[in-house]
């Protein structure tokens, strides 16, 4: 891979008050990209001719696909700032070019990222088409997180105090209302929580040095916000309060379509057809824990499904929520 370094968007940062005897925070200028129902930034993009390493990859519901940094090096200090609800306190990835297994091998994994909240606002007119300039600033401090060396999803619980955080919020926007007044930006603007990802370590590639993620989610682990999950041009979304449509998951091999989705809106069940006219005729069937761009692959779901069960629905009763098959037995999920 013939690396051309390219800086997304340039970020300035901006202090509040000068102070000499002591570092202060300040607020950093970065345009965030609106798709998928995603608003982001990556600081760095690998450019490869024919080829596609956009951020938005990690929102696009295929592990095939995939951001790749393009800093010089292993892209260490690179990172991805997206916007995300109150109450955020889970992580979901899927690590690493996870199209096939030389590719993982062959690039860059994450092995460690820094985490923080940070809280933007877009000023009232800083919006273009494919995004809006958000001035964003930190509210906790730094975590780190390890992240396992394989292709597969895995799931992180954030520890975050969101009740510390709201309690900054107020502080946080008298610092924007001055900072505005000061620089000359518009005071009324649209407030985010953002989740920020550092990268710190890396797993080396086998051949190349670009740092790959395929897949990113974040989550609250009660799910209270999912309104509504559906399927659209063979691809599953999911509605989640405050944005547009997310992509839940897509194949560009199958034509999915939602079979049955439950009470709460936290499971469904997915009738898949192959594109292949030759294999037009097979069906399969996924159980999505929604939003996770991954089948649920637990082994009391899965060993039924590999011996010709057919899952068909949802039951709620007082012992929790059950996935139904089509010969009526049931099977404790959640």
């Amino acid at each position: 891979m013939k690396k051309i370094l390219t800086w997304v968007f340039c970020f300035t940062t901006a202090v509040l008050a000068a102070d000499a005897q002591q570092k202060k925070p300040s607020f950093r200028e970065v345009f965030c990209e609106d798709r998928y129902g995603q608003i982001f930034n990556v600081t760095s993009v690998l450019k490869e001719e024919g080829q596609n390493y956009s951020g938005e990859n990690l929102f696009d519901g295929y592990a095939g696909s995939s951001w790749a940094e393009g800093a010089k090096g292993d892209g260490i200090g690179e990172s991805l700032t997206l916007a995300v609800l109150e109450n955020t306190d889970a992580l979901a990835v899927i690590n690493g070019y996870a199209a096939s297994k030389a590719l993982f091998r062959k690039n860059n994994r994450l092995k460690s990222i820094l985490i923080t909240i940070e809280r933007g606002y877009s000023p009232e007119g800083y919006v273009t088409e494919k995004g809006g300039a958000f001035f964003l600033f930190p509210l906790t401090s730094s975590v780190e997180l390890k992240i396992a060396d394989h292709p597969r999803l895995q799931n992180f619980a954030l520890p975050f105090d969101w009740e510390s955080i709201r309690n900054e919020e107020q502080k946080t926007d008298e610092l924007w209302a001055a900072f505005a007044e000061k620089t000359g930006h518009p005071q009324k603007a649209q407030a985010f929580y953002f989740l920020t990802l550092t990268i710190k370590e890396v797993y080396p590639g086998s051949v190349w040095t670009d740092t790959c993620l395929s897949e990113l989610r974040t989550y609250t682990l009660g799910r209270d916000e999912i309104l509504s999950v559906g399927a659209d041009g063979g691809m599953l979304f999911y509605q989640e309060k405050g944005f547009q449509k997310k992509i839940l998951y897509r194949d560009p091999d199958l034509i999915m379509d939602i079979l049955a989705v439950s009470p709460d809106n936290q499971w469904c069940i997915a009738l898949a057809q192959y594109v292949n006219p030759e294999r037009m005729r097979e069906t399969g069937y996924f159980v999505f824990h929604v939003p996770l761009p991954a089948p649920f692959t637990e082994r009391n779901v899965s060993e039924k499904m590999k011996n010709g069960r057919i899952p068909v629905g949802f039951i709620v009763n007082s012992e929790g929520l059950f996935l139904e098959w089509d010969n009526e037995e049931k099977t404790l999920i959640e």
